[in-house]
């Protein structure tokens, strides 16, 4: 994780930003595997306003080797930053954008720690994998 200097006025922002959420609401359905899930669209659209509420904006630009950087920006000039790398299932434009627009989704939940995802406690990682399948059982 990259940091301005100091982080202390952008840590209470992002404090009163949590404050403000509340769950981002799922709009959208994985056609493979049914469940729903909240777009790119609709993460953005449940954060903008109390983003801009407290100071905050979020920059994210795709840098490297499909790698993504998400930025954390606050009206002090304050910063958090970090850059993860996601290689997408095909190496051409629909696959890269979709790669991109999935690192954003993530990116954004877990930068701005937002009420998105199911949490299962962790029970399908934890079921044995079934090798034949190639799923959790």
């Amino acid at each position: 994780m990259k940091t301005s200097d100091s982080i202390a006025t952008i840590s209470k922002a992002l404090i009163e930003f949590q404050g403000r959420m509340v769950k981002v609401t799922k709009d959208a359905v994985n056609p493979h595997f049914k469940n729903r899930y909240a777009s790119l669209s609709q993460i953005i659209e449940s954060v903008q306003k109390p983003l801009n509420e407290c100071g905050l904006a979020i920059v994210q630009l795709p840098t490297g080797d499909h790698e993504l950087e998400t930025i954390l920006l606050h009206t002090s000039g304050e910063y958090i930053a970090e850059t993860y790398r996601m290689s997408p299932q095909r190496d051409d434009p629909q696959g890269l954008g979709s790669a991109i627009t999935y690192q954003r989704r993530y990116a954004l939940g877990a930068i701005l720690c937002l009420n998105i995802d199911e949490d299962d406690d962790a029970e399908k990682a934890s079921q044995p994998l079934n090798l034949t399948a190639g799923t959790r059982n």
